[in-house]
């Protein structure tokens, strides 16, 4: 939904609702409930799209300023939106339904990449940059050591196989003069110019590692790992990888294992969905630090990593100052991948070179990265969320009540709240149609102290609620005559406000919408739970016991009989 679709009224009537509802919970004590990133989450996820890009800023604003984002903020957010979208002058500008005519318009304008750059044509040697030779004639060029000219040819964003400048649809993966070296002194079966050709001397010019021609895709971050099952080491080819969330094992190395059965939700790279059901399985895994237990589950497949060459690995080993065989790293299917729910087995010592990374896990160095091309390389698992079993007990528990016999146990009711249970039944008493029941005071009303600014600033912000809705305004007014009609209420005289000496404490009061009812859509709720000062009425007043028949007794006597008998009350009104 953009700015031009927006329903004004709906987004006035959600401000006016959220407010009410952060004021009610306020005035309960329940705050909490909403206040909270889930909740807030929810509440801006009702927004239109452009009031939520909006949000975005507005959170930050607020943890930069260092302080935690709370409800009132998101009350504050939408009223203030509200409010610029309703205004009488400029709510409408940014409507693309009242611009009749536009004075600027827009028109596509493509630019191309590659021409941005550079309108003209490269020169054949980028080396002496002219027109009169290539760069594998150029004399300057042939004059360089073989490792000066991989780096110049580096700096430069060069094809190693073809020695012009590469670009967005140029590279040396895709280049159509692509082949072998072809050096019979070796003979050197890799991919690059002969001119790039190092010979016996490709290891005193290494000078880094993230140019292996062997490494046609980026290396994963794999380590032999010693697994115990059932009192055996069993070596698994490890994955770490940081990026999911899940830990995940091969069916086929895990095979014979027991774990709980469960049903999980994995989510791929896009978002795709797919549900599985398996196992998850606790393992043993055997690091320098001692035993660590790995919660994983069950998968037919993880993944395939390609073989590295031994000769490979020690010319890593050596390029970093590592000892001889400290990378133990194998290729083939992937019996255990370990994702970011085991964070600690993926920390230690971290050493970088060119395009390649090696870092020193619990379980041994590991290496990663390499050469970059684009070749596709299939991400699996991002997130995965593990379904508890449906427990059908509870649901077969509540039908049974009523009908399986058990022992009586009645829980001994409080001495306190059975007096004060009994004083409220007798002071009982009916007044013409009405049952009148006044509340006992569980100590005196001289401590309340008087809140009378709380409650007239609350006063004054209902109103201003109010006036913004006609149509609410009328039932609250409505709600109010009733109360005076009825006798549960009366205006007090200044006569007697002057001569009252006692205590005095107020109550606010707010609505509350009930939608789809016909009698009472509209219920006033007057908060004597309202805090003051940490005190509020409630805190006077006795409790009583819990009145609340028993569910079971409810069904053992709806049980009984033939014809059901079913009443409510029509208003209960506290009179003060």
């Amino acid at each position: 939904m953009d700015k031009s679709s927006i329903d004004l009224v709906k987004l006035s009537e959600f401000a006016y609702n959220l407010e009410n509802c952060h004021e009610n919970l306020n005035a309960l004590g329940y705050l909490n409930e909403l206040d909270n990133q889930a909740s807030l989450k929810q509440i801006i996820n009702k927004l239109p799209k452009f009031l939520q890009n909006r949000w975005r800023t507005e959170n930050q604003t607020i943890k930069e300023a260092g302080e935690d984002v709370r409800l009132k903020d998101a009350v504050r957010f939408v009223k203030k939106a509200a409010a610029e979208a309703s205004d009488p002058v400029f709510g409408e500008m940014g409507n693309p339904k009242n611009d009749k005519k536009q004075a600027f318009p827009s028109r596509r304008i493509q630019v191309n990449q590659t021409n941005a750059v550079t309108s003209q044509r490269p020169n054949k040697c980028w080396v002496c940059n002219n027109n009169e030779h290539w760069t594998d004639q150029c004399h300057k060029f042939k004059e360089m050591s073989v490792s000066n000219r991989y780096e110049l040819c580096k700096s430069n964003h060069v094809c190693f196989s073809c020695l012009r400048i590469a670009g967005q649809n140029h590279r040396q993966d895709s280049c159509n003069r692509k082949k072998q070296c072809g050096e019979t002194s070796g003979p050197c079966l890799k991919y690059h110019h002969k001119m790039l050709h190092a010979g016996e001397r490709v290891q005193a010019c290494f000078t880094g590692v993230a140019n292996l021609e062997c490494l046609q895709e980026p290396m994963l971050r794999l380590v032999d790992v010693e697994v115990i099952i059932d009192g055996k080491a069993h070596w698994a080819n490890v994955l770490l990888d940081n990026g999911s969330q899940g830990t995940f094992v091969r069916k086929g190395f895990a095979k014979g294992l027991k774990g709980k059965n469960v049903t999980a939700t994995i989510t791929t790279v896009g978002g795709a969905e797919s549900v599985v059901n398996s196992k998850v399985l606790i393992l043993k895994l055997r690091s320098n630090n001692g035993i660590e237990n790995v919660t994983a589950l069950m998968m037919d497949d993880i993944t395939e990593a390609k073989e590295i060459p031994d000769a490979e690995l020690r010319h890593i080993e050596a390029a970093f100052g590592l000892q001889k065989a400290s990378l133990r790293r194998r290729g083939g299917k992937v019996d255990m991948l370990i994702g970011n729910n085991h964070p600690k087995l993926h920390t230690g010592e971290m050493l970088e070179s060119d395009n390649m990374v090696v870092q020193k896990s619990p379980f041994g160095w590991t290496v990663m990265g390499g050469k970059v091309t684009n070749d596709n390389h299939n991400n699996s698992v991002m997130h995965v969320k593990i379904h508890e079993a449906v427990d059908l007990t509870e649901f077969w528990t509540t039908e049974s009540m009523g009908v399986n016999l058990k022992t009586c146990e009645c829980k001994p009711r409080d001495i306190d709240e059975e007096l004060e249970g009994k004083l409220i039944q007798e002071s009982c008493m009916k007044v013409g149609e009405q049952w009148l029941i006044p509340y006992p005071w569980a100590q005196g009303p001289t401590g309340l102290m008087d809140n009378r600014y709380q409650a007239e600033r609350m006063l004054i912000g209902l109103e201003k609620r109010l006036m913004k809705n006609t149509e609410r305004a009328k039932a609250y007014d409505q709600q109010m005559s009733e109360m005076l009609e009825l006798a549960f209420a009366r205006k007090l005289e200044l006569e007697e406000m002057s001569d009252y000496k006692g205590p005095v404490h107020y109550i606010p009061h707010h609505s509350v919408l009930k939608k789809g009812s016909t009698s009472t859509p509209l219920r006033i709720v007057f908060n004597s739970s309202n805090k003051h000062n940490g005190q509020s009425l409630n805190d006077y007043w006795m409790k009583g016991p819990d009145m609340l028949n028993n569910i079971q007794g409810v069904i053992m006597r709806f049980r009984e009989h033939k014809v059901a008998l079913w009443g409510t009350s029509q208003r209960c009104i506290i009179e003060y």
